[in-house]
């Protein structure tokens, strides 16, 4: 299987994005944090096979949304605490 196939997936992925940004909707791009970085993208799944990613992409990933669940709970803190100040 060759990277293009990835891609002809990934056709929609733009329109999809737009219509969650338009609806406020808040998103964790993981192809673009994570897949589109690597060299060799298959490197990320089970026996070089697209459909299960292995145990270190399974990490990588908990990684990604670890961090985006701390950058949301710093920001409901800045929010709790600006709005104790204004009280």
């Amino acid at each position: 299987m060759n990277h293009n196939l990835l891609k002809k997936d990934l056709y929609k992925k733009d329109e999809v994005i737009k219509i969650l940004k338009n609806n406020n909707i808040n998103i964790i791009d993981i192809h673009s944090l994570l897949f589109s970085k690597e060299k060799d993208p298959f490197t990320l799944f089970a026996h070089r096979i697209y459909g299960h990613y292995n145990a270190e992409t399974y990490s990588k990933i908990a990684k990604i949304l670890q961090s985006y669940i701390d950058w949301l709970s710093y920001l409901n803190l800045i929010k709790y605490i600006h709005a104790w100040e204004t009280c």
